[in-house]
């Protein structure tokens, strides 16, 4: 009893010497490499400790696209309470060739984060990463970011007109910048609501719509225009 009991505290202590000793060497802003003793993990190799290394020196490094990616997503907020987080990651593809050679790709969501109240989180890019073992040697690649698209929506209701702005009353009420931040409008939506509807008229808006708080509240945006019709 004594012996296994010896043996399997010899095996966490060289287990817990193993993952302690992994030490992240960055070959560019995007991609590192961890080298490791055992030459067979059979995947064991592939740790979220080290994974979560990989993350934080691409954060550090302002020439990574995570990096980047992130002043992005900062960049947009009209205040001190925007922040950025990134979700858990996710296996999203795997592939095991013996004992040696262990491919593998993680996903993850970066988010934009209002905290106030509500401490709204939306999430605007999707994040992915190839994490591979070839006997003992683990490279981690940013494999890309891609912008989280989101669906048009056609939303119908009676004309405000607030000068600055224009409402669809529907209940959330979205609105319609016409100022210098006026939401993307290659379609000239506003050029035709202000030539050919008033207040009063019931209209349709289709395109993307997007929450935001306002003086403690949830207020809705158009963020981008695709077309305007009248209701039927």
């Amino acid at each position: 009893m004594k012996t296994v009991r010896l043996l399997c505290l010899l095996l966490s202590f060289s287990s817990a010497i193993a993952f302690a000793a992994e030490s992240l060497q960055m070959k560019s802003p995007n991609s590192g490499v961890i080298n490791y003793a055992d030459k067979c993990s059979n995947g064991t190799n592939v740790t979220d400790s080290g994974r979560e290394l990989f993350i934080n020196a691409m954060l550090a490094n302002k020439d990574s696209l995570l990096a980047k990616a992130k002043q992005d997503i900062l960049k947009q907020a009209d205040d001190s309470e925007m922040n950025f987080g990134i979700t858990s990651w996710v296996q999203t593809g795997h592939r095991r060739d013996g004992c040696s050679e262990n491919d593998n790709t993680y996903t993850a969501f970066l988010l934009k984060i209002q905290r106030n109240t509500s401490n709204e989180s939306t999430a605007v890019a999707q994040v992915d990463i190839s994490d591979n073992d070839n006997g003992g040697v683990r490279t981690l690649t940013l494999v890309s970011i891609k912008t989280v698209q989101k669906p048009d929506a056609k939303v119908c209701g009676t004309l405000k007109d607030n000068g600055d702005s224009y409402q669809i009353l529907n209940g959330q009420n979205p609105y319609i910048s016409v100022a210098d931040d006026h939401p993307e409008d290659p379609n000239g939506v506003i050029d035709q609501l202000t030539r050919t509807k008033r207040a009063g008229d019931c209209v349709c808006v289709t395109g993307v719509v997007t929450s935001y708080d306002r003086g403690g509240k949830t207020a809705y945006e158009f963020q981008s225009l695709k077309s305007l019709s009248s209701c039927k």
